[in-house]
């Protein structure tokens, strides 16, 4: 009987130990949380450095196509850290990055550029998902994404008076073994920013 009665004591404690690491979960995640062995398998392992290379040479595309003037003191590089659908930050090592700059252009060419540089994108195969002139006829914004799997996408806006604001966004991926996304050049999470600066690019970056 004391055997009995132990067993179901061992059952129960087996039980509630369950169901507490279940409720810590919701919580805490029972301190597993973005371990290793949770990382998302899906998400391409490219390294900080080969990841902003790439964002450039994508920019640098954009800069041809455009051909205006780049105010070469507005680039700004980021790295940033993942967020989750809460709001809070992934701990696991993925990152993102945010690259971002204007373009001088009389604004009157907004529309003839953006529409050149949304044709040469669809002659490459890339999804253009936002594009539109203004009905003054001195603007226009472009979106879309690489058709090259490698989770770049693009936005160029007209912004005010003869600026064109250029946002080059590559998706959450995980630096090599080794090597961290804490390393220059860093900007933790978005705050600064205001929110997710990738948004305005395509949810499918995040």
């Amino acid at each position: 009987m004391n055997r009995r009665n132990a067993a179901i004591s061992a059952r129960v404690r087996l039980r509630c130990g369950v169901w507490l690491c279940v409720a810590a979960l919701a919580l805490t995640s029972c301190g597993i949380e973005d371990d290793v062995e949770n990382r998302d398998k899906d998400l391409r392992v490219v390294s900080v450095a080969d990841t902003i290379a790439l964002a450039k040479r994508y920019a640098a595309e954009i800069d041809h196509m455009v051909d205006g003037k780049v105010k070469t003191d507005s680039i700004h590089p980021l790295v940033l850290s993942c967020e989750r659908s809460d709001g809070s930050f992934h701990k696991d090592g993925r990152y993102k990055v945010f690259h971002s700059y204007n373009i001088a252009l009389p604004r009157p060419l907004h529309p003839e550029r953006l529409t050149k540089l949304r044709d040469h994108w669809l002659s490459r195969g890339y999804e253009v998902d936002t594009f539109m002139t203004y009905p003054t006829g001195d603007g226009a914004k472009v979106g879309g994404i690489s058709a090259q799997g490698d989770g770049i996408g693009f936005y160029v806006d007209t912004v005010q008076g003869d600026w064109l604001s250029v946002a080059v966004g590559a998706g959450c991926r995980y630096p090599p073994p080794g090597e961290t996304a804490s390393t220059p050049p860093w900007s933790p999470g978005g705050a600064a920013l205001g929110g997710d600066p990738l948004t305005r690019i395509r949810d499918a970056l995040g």
